[in-house]
């Protein structure tokens, strides 16, 4: 993007973004990205200095002479009414004057647009998703070729169009920001097991899998974390915390859910006082390849690589989910430490 581009775009996001007129001074400064460290008596200079730039820049915005406004309005332009208040030395946009809408991407950002917009397509069910697409193609001017050269989100998305999940989630994610504590109705996954009736403090909600899930504890001096699926609920309600004060930041902290999170695979929770484990694994052929352009986990390290295989660790909670995760790799994949964690995949 030419340099000229970048400080009408700057001095666009200046204007519109303020509550208030914006001091020349300071708005040159900004424009010309002015150093830092600058005093005020150090930036009226450099203002002096950019004065004529200033004012090429400036008149550029008002005259609506700029790539986007030409495309939209073609054979025309459309001007934009920038004021200028000689008393106060400040620059403003007019009250009811049109607003450009100016792309203020850098190419290579522009370029990732497809794979955002190919992320938003596939989960065009949320009515969030579906809105916040429109947004994006209208705000950026995505052409037609730009969507059709997007990513192709091809694994499985739950479709939440036939059901009340999305909102139950919104639902939960009010209640949890309220501090309430909450009873549903919940229909365990296994088929042997009877609806039950639930009361939690909910502390998070997960989304995995294409599936959404909630965390929460019984009670607030509880450390064992309960796991629930989101689409298995229903008769969510708030139970006004039964004369009870707490903070769901304050439980979260108790817990340390964020560091939980960082050592886990899957969404089921680890046990009270459970440590994360150090796993060595050695894998061989394909799932070699494959696990060195897309680790396992953001704890991956890898330790060993050879031409037919390599040897990795990570650091998460020992699950069945891990051991789940693991059998897709059948026997190219074999578990060196802990000696007790699950089998060895690997034919002899």
């Amino acid at each position: 993007m030419k340099i000229h581009e970048q400080r009408l775009q700057r001095l666009h996001e200046k204007l519109a973004l303020s509550k208030n007129a914006v001091n020349r001074v300071e708005l040159t400064h900004y424009v010309f990205e002015g150093d830092k460290e600058m005093d005020f008596n150090q930036k009226l200079d450099f203002a002096k200095r950019k004065r004529t730039e200033f004012f090429k820049v400036l008149n550029t915005l008002r005259a609506g002479s700029f790539a986007e406004n030409k495309e939209k309005n073609k054979n025309r332009k459309t001007k934009y009414k920038v004021i200028y208040d000689k008393k106060n030395d400040t620059y403003s946009y007019a009250k009811g004057s049109t607003i450009p809408n100016l792309d203020s991407l850098a190419v290579d950002e522009r370029l990732t647009l497809p794979l955002l917009m190919g992320i938003l397509y596939a989960n065009q069910s949320l009515a969030i998703a579906s809105k916040i697409y429109d947004q994006l193609q209208d705000k950026y001017n995505i052409s037609e070729e730009e969507i059709q050269s997007g990513i192709a989100i091809t694994s499985n998305m739950q479709d939440f169009q036939n059901d009340n999940t999305v909102e139950i989630v919104v639902e939960l994610q009010k209640l949890i920001y309220q501090n309430q504590r909450i009873s549903f109705f919940y229909k365990p996954v296994s088929l042997n097991e009877k609806v039950a009736t639930v009361l939690t403090y909910p502390l998070q909600i997960l989304y995995h899998d294409g599936l959404y899930y909630l965390w929460g504890i019984s009670n607030l001096k509880d450390t064992k974390i309960k796991c629930y699926r989101i689409d298995r609920i229903t008769k969510l309600k708030s139970t006004k915390n039964a004369g009870l004060d707490w903070s769901f930041k304050q439980e979260r902290d108790r817990l340390k859910i964020v560091k939980i999170l960082e050592h886990i695979i899957g969404v089921v929770p680890p046990l009270p006082e459970q440590k994360p484990t150090k796993i060595r694994l050695k894998f061989f052929g394909w799932a070699a390849a494959y696990i060195l352009s897309a680790p396992l986990h953001n704890s991956m390290i890898v330790q060993q690589k050879e031409e037919n295989y390599c040897i990795v660790q990570i650091t998460v909670y020992d699950s069945f989910e891990v051991a789940f995760l693991l059998g897709r790799f059948r026997d190219y994949c074999q578990v060196l430490t802990p000696l007790q964690f699950g089998i060895d995949r690997r034919v002899s």
